[in-house]
């Protein structure tokens, strides 16, 4: 079997990964370069079956992959602080197409074992799974649900955006839920296919929704 990682994938990768797989190639640098930029891009890696299959076949088990992952991020923000910590679980955006796909389950111990009090995850699609891993979130983390595409122009209605945070609250209260775009609208430089115009649409039906759902608090 051939994942599709190794087919379609660079496609897909962001532009760092891209030129550090074709300079490995060229024998411009080694495997341990390579396998840098690959661990820039795991965790959104390591959701979707295909990709993790991909790590497989290159000799790296997924699961050992996101234990070292959770590992170097306690050392990094572990300890005392006044500061709210946040992870933003990405899928990929660049140009509007997406990098990985498939619902959080396989990944869910990041939430479970990782220090962070926020996490803002994708939901703006069904490559996104459904909310079924909330369920995994300990009691005193909050769930950012990125439900307002950054990838598509048209504009989500309200009432849809409404249902699928009652959706939500199926798996975690509301008070423990909150709502963001699905990720930024220009992850890279050339951002991605929608207009400025259609991004303050956007912007601003977040923030109506959430003050209907939430209050102005």
């Amino acid at each position: 079997m051939i994942a599709r990682s190794d087919v379609v994938g660079s496609l897909l990768r962001p532009s760092a990964l891209v030129s550090a797989r074709r300079a490995c190639e060229a024998g411009e640098s080694g495997p341990a370069a390579l396998k840098k930029a690959e661990d820039e891009a795991i965790d959104r890696a390591l959701l979707d079956p295909q990709i993790r299959e991909g790590y497989r076949q290159r000799g790296s088990d997924p699961e050992e992959v996101i234990d070292r992952c959770i590992e170097m991020d306690h050392a990094i923000i572990s300890g005392p602080s006044e500061v709210t910590i946040a992870i933003h679980l990405c899928r990929g955006n660049n140009q509007s197409k997406f990098y990985a796909e498939g619902d959080y389950e396989p990944i869910s111990r990041i939430c479970q074992k990782t220090l962070f009090q926020r996490f803002l995850l994708e939901f703006d699609d069904e490559r996104s799974g459904g909310f079924e891993p909330l369920r995994q979130v300990p009691e005193d983390r909050t769930v950012v649900l990125g439900l307002v595409t950054t990838k598509r122009r048209p504009l989500e209605s309200a009432s849809e955006l409404r249902a699928r945070i009652d959706e939500a609250t199926k798996f975690l209260p509301p008070e423990r839920l909150a709502l963001s775009p699905q990720c930024g609208f220009a992850s890279t430089m050339e951002g991605n296919w929608i207009t400025a115009e259609e991004q303050r649409a956007k912007l601003e039906l977040v923030g109506s929704v959430a003050r209907s759902v939430w209050g102005e608090g």
